[in-house]
């Protein structure tokens, strides 16, 4: 009798606990939206993995460029796009920048460099450009390129150090796929990173600092074209002003050293080369996550691409403008005006997503997430990995959707600490 007893006690007992337990997969929906996952120690675990692989995977993939002189034999150059920054600020220094935006004769002097015929390089940047990037022309090329890949993860370190802490900065700094990117394709990632991310972390302290980094951001002018409204909205008048200077006196500067014989070229040059890489550039689209070019991927002509990429970006600047008239942390205000400049520009790349690891590790530091808010984030700063592959494996041009849900989460109030 008792031993029944025990029994239906034993199974009341369990049938209870089951209902009021969750489930494993109501342990995991509850893990992801209250975004407790970033403790999990697997999840540490993984980035640590890929920080230390980091290294020599791209010492590997630099090596395949060495099969043909400083080519990898079918017409990319060691570091790729780098070269570009190299040859400009060669052009600029020898007196003939505009010089640079003549496709054939520029391509030319690359393959004279490289000693073989290349893919179809060209300098898609401003003259202002050409004088940030001047000193790389007193370097060798390979000297530079490294100076370059050195100085971009040095950026990233010191950007994320105070949020982070030094050793978790280290790990977050080599585990970031767009660095890793970055550093592959030899681009400017890092750079304006440190002009959009560092901006806003000095905003409050440092609103001089601040413009001068907006301003500096000119060079990649679709990058910046939200910051106006924002710094107007929050009412960030002195970084405001500092950055009007700041593009002025870079456009002087850049003219005096250049000539305005290289501004006209550039602005004659782009208004033709921007519309065939959006409309005709499908080698690239698998790296460009826009609305825009997915809309293209999908077989959307032109017209109907811009059609759907023009309400988005209306989207993110009333994003921005609801956002920064908010009294909400500085680290919800720079995640929301990232997201929105990488969805709002048709002409995004893979490696302009460095700037997601400075506010992604803000947000660590500030311990304050919306519901879903990390693992959206966390998916955009996945983005440079898994879009290539979605693209041009499956068809599935899943960036905007990615970017899309993150500045969903990040614009809704309701906040969740982990030590609730």
């Amino acid at each position: 009798m008792e031993g029944g007893l025990t029994d239906n006690y034993f199974v009341l007992w369990h049938t209870q606990k089951m209902m009021t337990e969750p489930s494993p997969l109501e342990r995991l929906k509850q893990s992801l939206c209250r975004s407790t996952w970033v403790l999990d120690p697997r999840a540490a675990l993984t980035v640590r993995l890929w920080a230390f692989a980091a290294l020599p995977v791209l010492l590997m993939s630099f090596s395949v460029y060495l099969s043909d002189g400083l080519t990898n034999g079918i017409g990319k150059v060691i570091g790729e796009d780098f070269v570009n920054y190299w040859m400009g600020a060669k052009y600029a220094l020898s007196g003939q920048a505009a010089e640079a935006y003549d496709f054939q004769g520029y391509l030319g002097a690359l393959e004279s460099f490289a000693g073989t015929k290349l893919e179809p390089y060209h300098y898609g940047y401003p003259p202002n450009h050409m004088l940030l990037t001047l000193p790389l022309a007193f370097l060798p090329f390979i000297e530079a390129l490294v100076l370059w890949t050195v100085l971009g993860f040095a950026a990233v370190f010191f950007m994320v150090k105070p949020l982070l802490g030094r050793r978790q900065a280290l790990l977050a700094t080599f585990a970031a796929p767009a660095g890793f990117v970055n550093a592959l394709y030899g681009q400017n990632g890092a750079l304006s990173a440190v002009c959009l991310g560092g901006g806003l972390l000095v905003l409050e302290s440092s609103p001089i600092l601040s413009g001068v980094l907006f301003g500096t951001l000119s060079f990649k002018p679709q990058m910046g074209v939200l910051i106006p409204i924002a710094l107007m909205c929050g009412g960030h008048w002195r970084a405001f002003a500092s950055a009007s200077v700041t593009v002025v006196a870079l456009v002087l500067v850049s003219a005096g050293l250049t000539g305005w014989e290289a501004w006209f070229a550039f602005v004659e040059r782009m208004s033709a080369l921007g519309s065939v890489v959006l409309a005709y550039g499908d080698g690239v689209w698998h790296r460009m996550p826009s609305m825009f070019v997915s809309s293209r991927v999908l077989g959307a002509d032109v017209q109907t691409a811009w059609l759907l990429q023009i309400p988005v970006s209306i989207a993110c600047l009333v994003a921005v403008v609801v956002g920064w008239r908010r009294e909400v942390s500085p680290s919800v205000k720079a995640s929301i005006l990232v997201l929105a400049t990488l969805l709002a520009t048709p002409y995004s790349h893979d490696y302009d997503f460095v700037v997601v690891v400075v506010v992604f590790a803000w947000r660590l530091k500030d311990d304050e997430w919306r519901p879903w808010e990390a693992l959206a984030l966390a998916l955009v700063l996945m983005l440079p990995f898994w879009l290539s592959p979605a693209v041009k494996g499956l068809g599935w041009p899943i960036g905007p959707l990615a970017m899309g849900w993150a500045l969903w989460t990040v614009m809704q109030k309701p906040e969740v600490k982990l030590q609730d």
